[in-house]
């Protein structure tokens, strides 16, 4: 069973790690700021999994709640992109962050039907949060693509019904 709270360890460090790199190399100190919150949320995951490969139960804080400073981030940003301003930051470094924060809930999934009581009540709320991790990480996707793809069509978008 250790096997594979370690392998979940692994997922949480990978992902903090990604996220710390990503906060570093920021071009606004607003996506610093998004990413400085993931890698907190994975490093409580990761203390998450620690007390639960010791055996001491999945007592864990309340779930934490970024979402809101996330979208309150979001509509700053998207301000920025209309007036003209670029975040500056690649959308390849977004995909891989969306690529573990899926992986993440794949593996969880996965562990989920070997474990009961607090072991899985803990994964489903973790479950749960990598989930809001990826609407935001394609939250972000969609914030880059969507002034480029409005602009390649933007004489034929009003006609698809799209609002931009």
């Amino acid at each position: 069973m250790t096997d594979i709270w370690e392998a979940a360890k692994k997922i949480e460090q990978e992902g903090k790690r990604f996220y710390e790199a990503l906060a570093r190399d920021a071009s606004r100190a607003e996506l610093a700021g998004v990413f400085t919150l993931l890698a907190g949320e994975e490093q409580r995951h990761y203390d998450t999994f620690v007390r639960l490969q010791k055996g001491a139960g999945a007592d864990a804080a309340a779930p934490s709640d970024i979402v809101p400073q996330v979208i309150e981030t979001l509509r700053k940003l998207t301000a920025d992109f209309v007036n003209g301003v670029k975040a500056g930051d690649t959308e390849a470094a977004y995909r891989k962050a969306l690529s573990l924060e899926r992986r993440s809930v794949e593996h969880y999934e996965g562990m989920l039907a070997g474990q009961s009581g607090a072991a899985q009540g803990a994964l489903k709320a973790i479950i749960a949060e990598e989930k809001r991790h990826e609407a935001i990480i394609d939250s972000l996707i969609r914030l880059v693509r969507r002034p480029r793809e409005w602009v390649e069509s933007a004489e034929f978008a009003r006609l698809r019904g799209e609002e931009y």
